[in-house]
């Protein structure tokens, strides 16, 4: 994909969210370009790599274990005394035979009742240590888990000004935040941050660049010799791989400027209301734990002043500084009304199913769409099908029945009538019966009897051989 399909790409995302018009994107993306000339040149950004550059530095198995020892420690409780590797996601079940670790865990998690369910204090202590040590911000289960899962699988670390990735900084990725594109409080923090002349947005991914598994933002004064870096990443990017991304842009900055690195680094560092500017408008600016580098021989240790940028309405064009929604305050105004969080809202509109609209937000989290009536309906009185999607509560009623040997849920279609049984299987369990060869109906094998070449149910058995005596 060239930058030009990027940029395709980027209007048209931002068009299934809200009523974005083609000039005031142009001239945003113009401005991308004007004001981060010199910090795209200096990070070896271009339009031919798509304004990214692919770290090829990643964790090693040496790295990983010494950095998250608790981590390691949980991840062989789970696993056993088996050989594995945490950085290839392997575990070895023979010479050239291996399972994935990541689906090991998740079944072991699968097969817990609820919560934590341990017979030592230790494993649970393992978990907590876990915690803090990958840093997360939260004990709660299903985050944990989807951290360490996302912690075994392999990772590549960007750095990029790319406005596609700017924009979705917080969409289609495994965590969110205030600047999701379409719930975001602070979305226009984007467009502020690709706007300005010192802001990069830097994440890990897996297989594909465009899901993000963890990211950052990271200001970058290269004529300064100094960056600073929130304390506080979101999602799946951990000190290490933050290490990496902190000393490819030093030895940027040093190689820029011709001269040896000497870089310190100030962890924990709290921003003042009088070290940054606009941090209180369109940008959330997580001005606790900064993170500031700087080159000793060079500068001095004051943290850079942050002079974050105002907004641009993607509507009417003009500068902002409304955090919402893509526009400005005056254009904010003409959305939809949603009947279920009742705020306003533009983009993609669904119908509520007692009359008025919804947000996309509401939508995906409260509702689901029937597949077989294609009606709205509640997601608590929806049901999953597997190869059907959710169906709702009348046609799940009417048009599905579970196995009764395994126990899963089927379109009636798919199911046989067991004439022995009085119940219903799947195609799957029907390998458990067989029919009758006169009547042709289902019985279990057990109940058959073999008459001559065929075999009968008893109802037949007794019909044959009472004609035969006759």
């Amino acid at each position: 994909m060239n930058y030009n399909e990027y940029l395709d790409k980027s209007y048209m995302k931002l068009s299934d969210n809200m009523e974005v018009c083609r000039e005031p994107f142009n001239r945003l993306e113009q401005e991308r370009v004007t004001n981060k000339e010199v910090l795209n040149k200096v990070l070896g950004l271009t339009e031919e790599n798509n304004y990214r550059v692919i770290l090829n530095e990643s964790l090693t198995e040496t790295q990983f274990k010494r950095g998250f020892p608790n981590t390691v420690k949980f991840i062989e409780f789970i696993i056993g005394d088996v050989k594995y590797s945490i950085t290839k996601n392997k575990v070895y079940t023979g010479k050239n035979t291996y399972l994935k670790l990541s689906k090991q865990i998740t079944k072991f998690f699968d097969q817990l009742n609820s919560g934590w369910e341990y017979t030592s204090s230790v494993d649970k202590s393992l978990y907590f240590d876990s915690i803090k040590e990958l840093g997360i911000n939260s004990t709660n289960y299903e985050c944990y888990v989807s951290s360490l899962i996302d912690s075994v699988k392999p990772k590549n670390i960007c750095i990029s000004t790319n406005i596609y990735d700017m924009l979705t900084s917080s969409t289609d990725s495994s965590y969110s935040s205030c600047y999701n594109m379409s719930s975001g409080e602070f979305f226009n923090g984007n467009l502020a941050y690709i706007r300005d002349s010192f802001t990069v947005i830097t994440f890990v991914y897996g297989d594909d660049i465009h899901r993000k598994v963890g990211r950052s933002w990271a200001y970058i004064f290269p004529d300064k010799f100094k960056l600073a870096l929130p304390g506080k990443p979101y999602g799946s990017i951990y000190s290490m791989e933050y290490r990496i991304i902190r000393k490819y842009i030093e030895r940027s900055i040093s190689d820029w400027n011709g001269v040896k690195p000497y870089w310190k680094v100030d962890k924990k560092l709290y921003y003042e209301d009088h070290m940054y500017s606009h941090g209180k408008c369109t940008v959330y600016f997580d001005h606790g734990n900064v993170m500031v580098a700087y080159d000793k021989r060079q500068t001095d240790s004051e943290p850079p002043f942050l002079e974050f940028a105002l907004a641009r309405c993607l509507v009417c064009g003009d500068v902002t500084d409304n955090p919402e929604r893509g526009c400005c305050r005056y254009c904010d105004d003409r959305g939809n009304w949603c009947e279920c969080c009742q705020s306003s809202f533009t983009g993609v509109e669904y119908s509520h199913p007692g009359g008025g609209q919804l947000c996309a937000d509401c939508y995906v989290e409260y509702f689901k769409t029937c597949e077989d009536c294609g009606d709205i309906h509640n997601a608590d009185y929806s049901y999953y099908v597997e190869g059907h999607g959710y169906i709702c509560e009348y046609c799940y009623s009417r048009n599905y029945s579970n196995c009764v040997d395994c126990n899963e849920i089927y379109h009636q279609n798919d199911l046989h009538y067991i004439y022995s049984e009085d119940h219903y299987v799947c195609n799957c369990c029907l390998d458990n019966y067989s029919t009758c060869d006169d009547c042709n109906k289902f019985f279990d094998r057990e109940e058959l009897v073999q008459h001559e070449i065929e075999y009968l149910c008893p109802e037949c058995y007794d019909y044959v051989t009472e004609s035969v005596e006759t």
